[in-house]
């Protein structure tokens, strides 16, 4: 398969793939037909056809689509497919007496974790992008919520002795490990990518302050302690790439901000435009780029997309309603949460293309804090 574009993870972001059909002759004859094929080549996603015959743009409505096997794509308007299952795909296009073919490999879409609240009970669940192959993680009666992952860790807060503490379940065991023990509630839990240093906020003073500590075992660090205001709120951390420096929501200045803190003390507020107030940030897991959510005057939360090396600030969406929570798949797409009148749902884009956002199918009524897999 010949390829264009960006690569992630073995999927193909954008690509741009063509194929002559029956062999494609060198030498001068018939008109050759390509297929061309943008989208993220997973199941469950939608992705672009295009058809040139001689090098000419054929409109969709002159294209007959088959599929082999017929059943792992669905086909719809506008020349567009829906990939329906795993593996080796052969799409065939035919125009008038020409047909050409182009064989994609479809593969599995990201897991992401969640919380969910079904029948009264709010639990870690883990799902696929394209909500498929469910998995329940936890079923305690009390509440768990706010999963984060990390080197083969899963790390969430629950209600299960009575105020919040944190517990971690490892991949492939059955059985939460207790992390914390205090009087203090313990939530919004953050792992590095490698999962070996955890982040957190703890109650403290009527607000919450951000601390860490080696997920294995070792001393907890305020990591804000004598660097922003003692009143006000901490919230929202999450690690960079190094596992050295933290993004974290403060109200130190008196409204809700972006703040980078490092290991050696230094603190900084981000410069992040003319919102009111920013929220919920998440490191990018391999570049310095902080997504959040933030108000903009009269108008809903929206996400927002701040790049730390270039100093500049791109607002990704503009749609009615509120959205929030967001997090980066280990790919470089966005899951996030949205708010309507019957609920809450999930989400995913491609930053790349942040107009164009994804329904996550879940079956429970109020799904929230999505986060990836890494």
């Amino acid at each position: 398969m010949v390829t264009s574009g960006r690569l992630v993870t073995g999927l193909a972001l954008g690509t741009l793939l063509s194929a002559c059909g029956n062999g494609g002759p060198t030498s001068p004859g018939p008109p050759v037909l390509s297929i061309l094929v943008s989208g993220w080549l997973e199941r469950g996603a939608e992705i672009g056809l295009e058809v040139r015959l001689g090098g000419q743009l054929v409109s969709a409505d002159e294209v007959v689509w088959s599929a082999g096997p017929a059943t792992a794509t669905e086909f719809l308007s506008g020349n567009r497919a829906r990939l329906l299952e795993v593996g080796s795909l052969e799409l065939t296009a035919t125009v008038g007496d020409r047909s050409g073919s182009r064989t994609i490999d479809v593969v599995l879409p990201p897991q992401i974790l969640f919380d969910d609240r079904v029948g009264g009970n709010r639990d870690i669940y883990m799902t696929r992008l394209d909500g498929s192959d469910l998995v329940r993680l936890t079923e305690d009666p009390a509440d768990d919520s706010d999963p984060t992952a990390g080197g083969g860790w899963t790390v969430f807060s629950s209600l299960r002795d009575g105020n919040a503490e944190l517990y971690a379940l490892q991949d492939g065991m059955t059985g939460a490990q207790r992390l914390t023990e205090t009087a203090s509630d313990e939530r919004q839990p953050a792992l590095s990518r490698g999962g070996t240093q955890l982040a957190f906020a703890r109650s403290e003073g009527g607000g919450n302050r951000i601390w860490t500590r080696p997920l294995g075992g070792g001393p907890e660090d305020r990591v804000t302690d004598g660097l922003l205001a003692e009143s006000g709120i901490e919230a929202s951390p999450s690690w960079d790439p190094q596992a050295e420096r933290l993004v974290l929501m403060s109200t130190a200045d008196g409204n809700a901000d972006i703040w980078s803190v490092s290991a050696d003390g230094a603190a900084a507020s981000l410069v992040v435009g003319t919102a009111q107030a920013e929220v919920e940030p998440a490191w990018h897991p391999d570049e310095d780029r902080v997504v959040f959510a933030a108000t903009i005057p009269g108008e809903d939360p929206e996400l927002f997309l701040a790049d730390l090396a270039e100093g500049t600030t791109t607002r990704l969406t503009t749609r009615p309603g509120t959205e929030g929570q967001p997090a980066w798949l280990p790919d470089g797409r966005i899951v996030f949460t949205i708010w309507t009148e019957s609920g809450t749902g999930l989400m995913w884009l491609d930053p790349a293309e942040p107009d164009v956002a994804y329904s996550i199918p879940v079956s429970g009524p109020l799904p929230q804090n999505p986060t990836g897999v890494h």
